[in-house]
């Protein structure tokens, strides 16, 4: 037998042990270890954040589903009317518009848990009636049932934003926010394309089943939710609701809210032409393409565009709304080739608007305070709504006289670039403005 070798390993040198020390040393410090470290030390979220998020992940599930499938099936039992279909999407907006100060008054004031709950279970009751007026083709019916589901909805997301505020620390709240986009962005991917699938082939009545079980599920989760009371003391939802938007609105929310107004008035109803020029060229089973692509611009922008204009939220703003030309010509053009075409611009569109939608949100949740956040964002949503209700009127309208959904929604992305371009900038300048004059004198003395 041979000797059996025995392998010594060299020592390193002073110098090699140093090298691999720095080397050790500088990979620890690598940003990508800094902020794993930082990641793992972070502490979780309140039990309570995730009941209601995955509350209103749920219901938001089937609300997307009906909000896409009704008023396609409005536009097929009118025999193709655009402004029909317009209408459809309009009134379902409404009851935000109208009942803000009440929204945002009752979710300040009384226990957000029980609220929810309450009103879950009463859009339960408004699905059912629109399901039977669906069943028996009764057009006004569904549309007006279907606007009435909303008011229970124009109650129940202050006080979402309510418990948030009042249940999240300050310092974790660009984290929740994070994980509530990214939820409502899957739901934005999923539900479309689930709402129209289901409508074009099982239905569109058993799109209304599945509403009717989400709002049920929801308001089950919702049940282990800690009580989070308001402030019994509120009087006068209006008054009460101005004042708050009066005396706790900053300049900079205010003109913020002008811009995004701006946005929504001619843009919000971009989805709207798009759904129905994908309908009518290639069926409504598949036209829920686009807003699907929308859901993954959503999840892009979320990842992104935080990071890339971070403490810009008036450029985020502005870049999201550059986006607007860009995607309406494209899709314009591309749709001849094929519905898979379509996805693209989509994905576009839902960067650009969630980026508005960032940049905002950022700005409101700074200068909103906890204990009139629920009016406020009241306020907020029923401009916005009202916006949305005009554009859904407005762009639909424009097409049905005789322009063509094609070159409405170019000529509306371009009015919209530069109104939102304006708004920006006046936004800034306003700002600094008042910001400068709040400014103490600083006296020199020779």
């Amino acid at each position: 037998m041979g000797d059996i070798g025995v392998r010594t390993r060299r020592r390193p040198t002073s110098d090699q042990g140093q090298g691999r020390s720095r080397r050790r040393a500088g990979w620890l410090d690598s940003p990508r270890m800094t902020n794993l470290a930082k990641t793992r030390g972070q502490r979780r979220l309140p039990r309570d954040f995730y009941l209601v998020l995955s509350s209103q992940g749920v219901s938001l599930i089937g609300s997307e589903m009906q909000q896409i499938a009704l008023p396609l099936w409005v536009y097929q039992a009118t025999g193709g009317s655009t402004l029909s279909a317009g209408v459809a999407f309009a009134f379902q907006f409404v009851p935000i518009v109208l009942l803000a100060p009440w929204a945002g008054y009752i979710a300040d004031r009384f226990d957000r848990r029980k609220l929810m709950i309450i009103c879950e279970l009463s859009a339960t009751v408004m699905v059912a009636i629109t399901l039977l007026g669906l069943h028996y083709g009764i057009v006004p019916l569904v549309i007006v049932t279907a606007s009435v589901t909303r008011v229970f909805n124009a109650v129940t997301m202050p006080a979402m934003q309510a418990i948030i505020v009042n249940t999240v620390p300050e310092e974790d709240r660009a984290r929740s926010a994070s994980r509530s986009t990214a939820l409502f962005a899957i739901v934005q991917i999923a539900a479309p394309l689930a709402g129209t699938a289901i409508g074009g082939t099982l239905g569109f009545q058993v799109v209304l089943i599945i509403d009717i079980l989400s709002f049920l599920l929801s308001a089950l989760l919702l049940l282990p939710l800690a009580p989070c009371p308001g402030v019994p003391a509120l009087r006068n939802a209006v008054r009460s609701t101005w004042h708050a938007f009066r005396d706790n609105s900053s300049t900079l929310f205010r003109w913020t809210l002008g811009t995004e107004a701006v946005f929504f008035l001619l843009w919000g109803a971009d989805a709207a032409l798009a759904l129905l020029i994908l309908g009518d060229r290639f069926g409504t089973a598949t036209a829920g393409i686009f807003s699907a692509a929308m859901g993954v611009g959503w999840v892009l922008a979320s990842a992104l565009i935080p990071a890339r204009f971070k403490q810009q939220p008036i450029r985020m703003i502005a870049a999201g709304a550059a986006c607007g030309p860009i995607a309406a010509v494209a899709f314009v053009a591309l749709v001849p080739y094929g519905l898979a075409a379509a996805f693209l611009p989509g994905v576009l569109v839902g960067v650009g608007n969630l980026a508005v939608v960032i940049g905002a949100t950022t700005i409101f949740q700074k200068e909103a305070g906890a204990e009139v956040a629920g009016r406020l964002f009241a306020v907020r949503r029923a401009v916005l709504n009202s916006m949305l209700t005009v554009s859904y009127l407005l762009l639909p309208g424009v097409a049905a006289a005789g322009f063509g959904k094609g070159p409405t929604l170019i000529l509306f992305s371009i009015l919209m670039f530069v109104a939102v371009q304006v708004m920006a900038w006046l936004t800034v300048r306003r700002t600094a403005d008042v910001t400068t004059k709040e400014e103490p004198e600083v006296l020199v003395r020779g």
